[in-house]
């Protein structure tokens, strides 16, 4: 976690469950079993429609990152249908200021894969380029600053990093016999140009003691020059976060979440570092409400995926092809069932969707030949003729001979409107907005709407949240909140500023959920009992009070002026949290036992902050 470890409790993290079902006794040990009941809602539950102040409560918490102020107030001046029907057209909707201007300090988010491998290039470019194979830049400016890099990442790969990371722990356990900034080799107040050339002509030693000697934010800008990839990724998340917690646009921000998962890449494979900003701006969120087919047509032309699954290296294995014109001296010479088998099973048709093994060889050799360019650094999408199987070929039973790329597209149409993908994908959005077993009338109901309106995200959405499953009982506070959820959420209740989103993302990865790095395609699960187990109960209670006690780095709110009961009132008023007496009751006992005065004193944090923090991390708050 990113918060100060000091204080009685400063090993807050290492507190076991059962200290803190001593603290929330009842509400912790019951959410700690909820996931069975939440799973399990009776068909009856879902035809008992709520009360038209819990109707804008579920909307608000289901529908957005978590509720504050502006979602509230718009919810009840407009009513419920105006405002669902206004987030699924966004761009009817005037974004952000706050978040614009936090966004600006992120320009790879507003950048082309190509422009991203210029100005950010990766390991591979770079080793290339050192030992004089990789084609430099025409401007010299840029071509000393590419030519410095590679002198660096050359060093780096022989062990510099290692070192540096040595000397960085012994100056912060304050061992005199770590390298110090004091030795006379300086990079303050030079350009970035020459401060990498200083850099490059400097020792390990040296390197890392002038790095140190810099103020923060210069400091911070040059480590980002060093290692261009990793500001990529770390671009990506920061955006992510921003906008989950800022954006004015909350359901384009929950639907892009969902498809980036649908569609998983993951940035552990270290190309898709660079093609996953431009695949979650230009193909999932431009892509978020409009035709299934043009989003799975997207998706699988885009060099993100193609790269995922390596449907890049697909090739007939009759091809005959020159591999030095088509620069890709490692492709391997025949086929890669990859893409086709997760296409089918996770994407479309769905497990049990009517495919067999059989059709998975026939798709992979129509998608043989869809690749990336490699002619230019950061290419998109080519079809290669040479590389396709024009035989025939026989998907689902229909025969495929259009020849050439068309065979891949004739199989995404018929996926795209096939009846066992419009029971899928309404049954993951269902999961996903409504509850972990959605009533069958409701499924039926969206792939209805699919199949009617050849796949009309917008329209499949609309029938399930004007529908009475929506809007009951059933799916009352169904859900468990995912850690990001969770998180954003917290943050969005205490109308926190971010300052450093990526100390949210390193919380992230504590509670399961690094962002962008699901090694597996299947994604995230969105169900309960995925999150719901004793250990993550306790992560989650302990960044909550980091949260509420502003002990976490880079994010900070103006504490509440209120305690006991009036923080109750005010989240149950602004944060729409129906907290129970009996967890009020039990958070009221632990900050006046006097056996949990440690509590009390958590890092120096007041009673209004030990309250919020508490009802952050109460077992209501974590469902939504």
């Amino acid at each position: 976690m990113e918060w100060k470890q000091s204080g009685p409790w400063g090993a807050c993290s290492r507190i076991r469950f059962a200290v803190w079902a001593a603290i929330l006794a009842t509400p912790l040990i019951l959410f700690a079993v909820a996931g069975e009941e939440l799973s399990g809602r009776s068909e009856a539950a879902f035809l008992q429609p709520l009360d038209e102040a819990r109707q804008v409560e579920h909307v608000a918490n289901r529908l957005t990152f978590g509720p504050n102020a502006n979602v509230v107030a718009s919810l009840r001046a407009i009513g419920i249908q105006k405002w669902i029907e206004l987030q699924m057209h966004p761009e009817r909707i005037p974004e952000s200021k706050l978040l614009e201007e936090k966004l600006a300090a992120y320009p790879a988010l507003r950048m082309s894969t190509a422009e991203l491998a210029m100005e950010y290039p990766n390991r591979q470019y770079l080793r290339a380029v050192s030992r004089g194979t990789g084609e430099l830049p025409s401007d010299p400016a840029e071509r000393e600053k590419v030519e410095t890099l590679a002198k660096i990442q050359a060093e780096r790969e022989r062990g510099f990093l290692k070192q540096a990371k040595a000397t960085g722990q012994a100056q912060r356990r304050g061992n005199s016999s770590g390298t110090q900034a004091g030795d006379g080799r300086s990079v303050n107040g030079m350009s970035e140009t020459n401060q990498l050339a200083a850099l490059a002509s400097m020792t390990q030693e040296e390197r890392v003691a002038a790095i140190r000697a810099l103020p923060p934010a210069e400091r911070k800008a040059l480590v980002e020059s060093v290692r261009p990839a990793l500001t990529v990724q770390t671009s990506l998340v920061a955006g992510k976060i921003l906008r989950a917690a800022y954006s004015e646009r909350q359901l384009e921000e929950l639907m892009t979440d969902f498809w980036f998962n649908h569609f998983n890449v993951s940035v552990k494979k270290e190309a898709d570092r660079y093609y996953s900003i431009p695949y979650e701006r230009d193909v999932i969120r431009k892509n978020a409400f409009g035709k299934f087919e043009d989003l799975l047509v997207a998706t699988a032309e885009s060099p993100a995926m193609l790269y995922y699954l390596d449907n890049f290296q697909s090739v007939s294995p009759d091809a005959r092809f020159r591999r030095r014109a088509m620069r890709a001296p490692r492709m391997p010479r025949g086929l890669n069932e990859n893409y086709a088998r997760e296409l089918m099973e996770l994407h479309t048709l769905g497990v049990g969707g009517g495919y067999t093994q059989k059709d998975v060889t026939e798709v992979a050799r129509c998608f043989t030949g869809w690749t990336i360019d490699r002619r230019t650094p950061g290419g998109g999408f080519r079809f290669v003729p040479q590389l396709h199987d024009n035989k025939s070929k026989t998907v689902l039973g229909k025969k495929i001979d259009a020849g050439g790329m068309e065979d891949g597209l004739r199989v995404l149409s018929m996926l795209a409107h096939h009846p066992s993908t419009a029971k899928f994908i309404s049954t993951k959005l269902a999961e996903r907005f409504v509850a972990d077993q959605p009533p069958a009338s409701l499924v039926d109901a969206m792939s209805a709407t699919f199949l009617r309106t050849g796949g009309d995200i917008r329209e499949v959405l609309r029938t399930m949240f004007f529908s009475k499953e929506f809007l009951s009982e059933g799916a009352y506070r169904a859900k468990v909140k995912q850690p990001f959820e969770m998180i954003v959420s917290a943050v969005r209740a205490l109308d926190a500023d971010i300052v450093q989103p990526l100390a949210l993302a390193r919380a992230l990865d504590r509670l399961g959920q690094p962002l962008y790095r699901k090694q597996e395609p299947t994604g995230y699960s969105a169900l309960n009992s995925e999150w719901v187990n004793s250990a993550a109960l306790v992560e989650r209670m302990n960044l909550a009070l980091g949260l509420a006690s502003n002990q976490v780095r880079g994010v900070r709110w103006d504490e509440i002026p209120a305690t006991g009961q009036a923080t109750v009132e005010l989240a149950r008023a602004e944060w729409l949290l129906p907290v129970n007496e009996s967890t009020v009751a039990s958070i009221a006992k632990a900050i006046d036992d006097p056996a949990q005065e440690q509590l009390r004193q958590f890092r120096g944090a007041t009673e209004a902050q030990i309250w919020a923090g508490l009802l952050l991390g109460s077992p209501e708050f974590q469902r939504h």
